[in-house]
C-alpha cells in the first residue's frame, strides 16, 4: 500500500536508486553531501522514532556549500505522510528546500530537518506546516496536533530519526 501511494505520488518513475542510507553512513550528515549533492530528483524517506514515516521530494539539487533557501516559481517539491496516506504541497515559491553544510534534508522553513547524528538526539524536527500544507481542502495549523499527525513529535515538533533513505528518482532509462 505504500510502495503504491509512494509511487503514484512520484508519478511512476521507472526506477529509484538508493543513494543513501542513515545507518549506513553514521547518519552523518557530511556523508549525506557526499552521497547526494548535485543530483536531481531524490526522495527522502524517514521513520521517526514515533513509527511515523515521513518523505520529501526535490526535483531540485542538494548542495552544501550553496547555504541557502531555494525558492523557485515551477514548485517542484512536496512532503509525503505515509501514515495520513496525504501529500503536502508548497504554500508559495519561496522556501522550497534549505541547503546547509551542517544540516541534512531540510525541505522548508524546517517543516522536515534532519540534523547529523539524529538517530542520537532528538534535535530533528518537523515544523509543519510552515511552507507545506495538505493538497487537501482542509489544512493543518501549526500547532501540537499537527506536530503529532506529521511525524509523530509530542514535544515541539522534535523527533529522533530510526532510519532515512535518500533515493535518486528516475524517469527515463
Amino acid at each position: 500500500e505504500y510502495l503504491k501511494f509512494m509511487r503514484e505520488k512520484l508519478n511512476y518513475p521507472k526506477k529509484v536508486e538508493l543513494l543513501f542510507r542513515g545507518s549506513e553512513n553514521k547518519f552523518k550528515v557530511a556523508s549525506f553531501h557526499e552521497k547526494c549533492d548535485n543530483i536531481p530528483d531524490t526522495f527522502t524517506l524517514v521513520k521517526t522514532e514515533f513509527g511515523k514515516i515521513i518523505g520529501g521530494f526535490s526535483q531540485y539539487t542538494w548542495n552544501a556549500a550553496n547555504q541557502a533557501y531555494l525558492s523557485h516559481n515551477s514548485k517542484k517539491t512536496f512532503l509525503l505522510s505515509f501514515d495520513l496516506m496525504q501529500k503536502m504541497i508548497p504554500l508559495s515559491e519561496s522556501n522550497l528546500i534549505y541547503c546547509h553544510p551542517s544540516y541534512g534534508p531540510t525541505f522548508g522553513s524546517h517543516d522536515l530537518y534532519l540534523s547529523d547524528s539524529c538517530h542520537e538526539n532528538n534535535s530533528s524536527f518537523g515544523n509543519f506546516p510552515k511552507c507545506y500544507n495538505w493538497e487537501g481542502e482542509e489544512k493543518y495549523t501549526n500547532n501540537q496536533n499537527s506536530y503529532k499527525a506529521w511525524s509523530g513529535a509530542t514535544e515541539n515538533g522534535k523527533f529522533k530519526i530510526v532510519e532515512y533513505e535518500v533515493f535518486r528518482v528516475v524517469y527515463e532509462w
